[in-house]
Formats: C-alpha cells, sequence, structure tokens
C-alpha cells in the first residue's frame, strides 16, 4: 500500500491528509505522524526501505494492514508495554547502554556541565531548535514511570528529573534506547502526551565493545554535521505544543517578550485551578503570567472566540464551544528556571492530563481569523513575481489523544494486534 491517511494533522483535521510512504524518513518519524488508516478506515503501519529482493530491486517503503487478531486499542497498548519492558530486561546491550548513559549522565550534572542538542525541522519553521538535555537537572533514573492519558504506565529507560513542583520531580527529558525495528503504536501515542523532549537512540548496529563513556556522549549529541558518516543515529521527539519554548526565532522577526496561548477544555474550571496553583508553586507573578477566561456573551467576543477556535484546530467546538481560557506568559528565553518549568508543566497538563485543544501566538496580540495560513509565516521578498514567505511558528500545537483514540475506534470498530513481525516484513 503506498498511501495512507493520518488519523490526524493539526493542520487539516481527522481522516483528511493523505500521505505517501515514501515520504517518510524513518520508523522514529512514522511514529511521530501516526496512527495512519486505509480507506476504509481499517489501522496500517508503515514498513521501511529494505534490503534487495529476488529481482534486485530494493524492497520500497510502503503501508501495511495489521494481523487479523483484532484487539482494542487500550489491550493493544498494554500489551506492548508490558512486551517492550519485559524485551529490554532480556537484552544484555539494551541494559549495558542504559547504566553507561546513567553513568554518563550523572558526571555531567555532577561537574554542573551542560548538554546541548539541536535540530531543524522545515515542516515546522525556518528556525531550528535547540535546547539543553540537563537544564535545571537534580538527578538521573532508569525504568522510571510516566503516567499517560490511556491508563498505563510507560516507563522510561533513562528519566532526567528536575526539582518537585508538587510532589514528584518534573521530568525534564527522557531517552528511549531502540533495540528493534519493530513500530510500536503505544509509542506513537506517548509521543503525543508529553511533556518533555524524548530523544531516541539507535543502537542496533553498535558493537557492544565500543560502548563506554565517550560511545554515551557521542549517541546524545550526534548531528548529521558533526556524525563521521553523516547519519545521525538519535532522534529528537518534540512535541508541537513545546516546539513554541525551543524554537530559535530571530528577536529581529520576534522582538516581543511576550507569547500567547488559547486553550480549549471542557474542564476549563479544573483547568484554571491547575494553572494557577502552578502559578504559585513556581512563584511565576502577575507580571510574567495573565490568567483571562474570554466567553461568548456578545457579537464581539462571539467572532473571538470563533477565530479563537480556528487557531486551536476544527474540532473545537467538541473541546469548549462557548469560551476559552488564553494564557499570556513569558517566553523563557534561557530555556532554563522557573518559567521553562511552568512551559514544561503547561504543556504535559494541555496534552496528558486533561482533553484540549491549544493554539498558539508567537507574539501578544497577533491576529488570527478563519480563513488564514495555519503557520505564522513572516513575507521575505518576491521571487519571479510570487510571493515569498518564512515560516516562523505552528499556529495548532496540540495532538489531543484522547480524540485521536476515539476516532480510531470509531473508525475501525477495532485495532488489529500487533505481532513481532511487524515492521519487519
Amino acid at each position: 500500500m503506498n498511501k495512507a491517511t493520518r488519523v490526524y494533522s493539526a493542520e487539516q483535521g481527522y481522516f483528511s491528509e493523505k500521505l505517501e510512504a515514501t515520504h517518510v524518513k524513518s520508523y522514529a518519524h512514522a511514529r511521530k505522524l501516526a496512527p495512519f488508516v486505509d480507506d476504509k478506515g481499517q489501522m496500517v503501519y508503515w514498513v521501511n526501505w529494505g534490503a534487495l529482493k529476488k529481482n534486485n530491486r530494493p524492497r520500497v517503503a510502503h503501508f501495511k494492514h495489521y494481523p487479523k487478531n483484532s484487539k482494542t486499542i487500550n489491550k493493544l497498548v498494554a500489551e506492548e508495554i508490558k512486551d517492550r519492558f519485559t524485551q529490554s530486561l532480556e537484552s544484555k546491550e539494551h541494559k549495558l547502554v542504559k547504566d553507561v548513559i546513567v553513568d554518563f549522565l550523572r558526571k555531567r550534572i555532577a561537574d554542573s556541565k551542560s548538554l546541548p542538542w539541536a535540530f531543524d525541522d522545515p515542516a515546522m519553521s525556518h528556525y531550528s531548535l535547540s535546547g539543553d538535555i540537563l537544564a535545571d537537572a537534580i538527578s538521573v533514573e532508569k525504568e522510571y514511570p510516566i503516567r499517560t492519558p490511556f491508563g498505563e504506565q510507560y516507563r522510561l529507560d533513562v528519566a532526567v528529573l528536575g526539582k518537585p513542583i508538587t510532589k514528584n520531580p518534573i521530568v525534564l527529558a527522557g531517552i528511549e534506547i531502540e533495540f528493534s525495528h519493530k513500530f510500536d503504536f503505544s509509542k506513537s501515542l506517548v509521543l503525543k502526551a508529553l511533556g518533555f523532549p524524548l530523544m531516541s537512540i539507535d543502537i542496533a548496529e553498535v558493537n557492544v565493545n565500543d560502548i563506554n563513556e565517550e560511545w554515551a556522549k557521542q549517541a546524545i549529541i550526534e548531528t548529521t554535521k558533526n556524525s563521521l558518516d553523516g547519519f545521525r543515529r538519535n532522534y529528537i521527539y518534540i512535541h508541537k505544543m513545546l516546539s513554541t519554548v525551543y524554537l530559535d526565532i530571530d528577536r529581529k522577526v520576534s522582538p516581543e517578550s511576550r507569547h500567547q496561548y488559547v486553550i480549549f477544555t471542557k474542564e476549563q474550571n479544573r483547568f484554571e485551578r491547575h494553572i494557577k496553583l502552578l502559578k504559585d508553586k513556581l512563584e511565576i507573578t502577575d507580571q510574567q503570567l495573565n490568567i483571562q477566561i474570554v466567553s461568548d456573551i456578545n457579537k464581539q467576543t462571539h467572532l473571538q472566540v470563533k477565530n479563537a477556535g480556528n487557531l486551536a484546530g476544527d474540532s473545537w467546538q467538541d473541546h469548549n464551544p462557548k469560551s476559552f481560557i488564553q494564557l499570556t506568559i513569558d517566553k523563557p528565553c534561557t530555556k532554563s528556571g522557573n518559567l521553562y518549568l511552568f512551559h514544561l508543566v503547561l504543556c504535559s497538563l494541555c496534552n496528558s492530563i486533561f482533553d484540549c485543544l491549544v493554539g498558539y501566538k508567537y507574539e501578544k496580540g497577533e491576529r488570527h481569523e478563519v480563513g488564514d495560513s495555519l503557520f505564522w509565516n513572516r513575507y521575505t521578498g518576491l521571487v519571479n513575481g510570487e510571493a515569498i514567505y518564512q515560516k516562523i511558528a505552528p499556529k495548532r500545537v496540540s495532538e489531543p489523544v484522547m480524540q485521536i483514540i476515539s476516532h480510531v475506534e470509531n473508525r475501525s470498530g477495532s485495532v488489529e494486534a500487533l505481532t513481532n513481525s511487524a515492521g519487519e516484513n
């Protein structure tokens, strides 16, 4: 199958974006775009390019249906998470890499050293994304459990932790060690609920004798520019909402020190209480954060809610047709400190704890109306009489995982189970 349909696209909504298999770059990229369905709404997964076949032609990337033994999504996710954890315990290579990376990170923290990362994502912005895995880090733990919105705990291979904000330490970053090429439906859902950067490191071709502290450092900081062969073996997942924290937008383009989020949720009062509690815990001042409830009570606010809804996503009325929360907050320019931590927890609240739809304005007061581009763009001039625009930032930054699961179940009735052969055929 050469083409499939994405269940959800922030820009095009549900079951609207067609995708060619050859446009997917890797299993990591596929997880970010998934889940996928065929024209009849049945779940499919992506299969990578492969070795030469008998006709001396390589296996071309394609989509494939899951095996026919149907299971509910919740059961599938639970079994995948359990199988993944069992496999990690059985793999000597996985355990060794995990131990080496943890020791390396703990030494970096003890020595107060940073560990920067950076990459480009032209689909999101003209500007690069960058950060520091160890910003505000206090400790590192193995097999650290995190909460998911679909009822299952997911254990990170390695978790970088900061200070406790309420009861538990905040997760600042995660590292996953990939030791198979199996497509994980569960991980594609987990990625949509993250409130921190997640790095995936491929160890499929790593020689055990090469695994040491220097290898760990290179594995984490490797890019296409500093890699010896031009390939990077790590992949950094940044939730679209978190991209608003890590984008390095030129100050000449965005001199404003504040940005805005418009948030639609049915649990508006409870969400507002959580935000105010978070504000107090992190000692965020009223000057740094303004919380405003905008309700549809007259002609002017009706248009305001409608435009904000279109900014957040096509299904905004399913989340709250009458009102939204607008947060105007200082940008965490240093990508560290309490403002930075506030943004991480905000992302987690919006994508894991609450069922939200979120729109973004990279500067306070930017105007968006129905029919406008769904990215913030900057006019740069004319080329051959054609206007050229530079992509600055996304407007729609949600990946509403619970709604995605619901749409999949309603469309297909069930989801076919993954087997050990998934992603290898």
